[in-house]
């Protein structure tokens, strides 16, 4: 897998998205948008160079289909925050 930035991987991310996404026999949730996906693997790629408390910041993204995401194979579940798309109007 041959990328140079982010929106670079973003081209892989869509050519391959129903195969990695997949779980056996369940269809694959949407892909966003190719310009909303560069975006955020930008935003993530950006984020995790910072630092907090002198510590390199950890963080996971996922692609779910609702808001509720468990833990594999337990019930508990992932804390998270969504992504959501902000009004730039004037």
């Amino acid at each position: 897998m041959k990328y140079a930035f982010p929106s670079d991987l973003a081209e892989v991310v869509v050519d391959r998205w129903g195969t990695f996404v997949s779980r056996g026999d369940v269809t694959p949730p949407a892909i966003p948008p190719i310009q909303e996906l560069q975006r955020i693997l930008e935003t993530i790629f950006f984020a995790s160079l910072e630092r907090e408390e002198g510590r390199p910041l950890q963080f996971t993204v996922c692609c779910a289909a609702s808001r509720t995401v468990t833990r594999d194979g337990t019930r508990d579940r992932v804390p998270m925050v969504p992504l959501v798309a902000l009004d730039r109007s004037p």
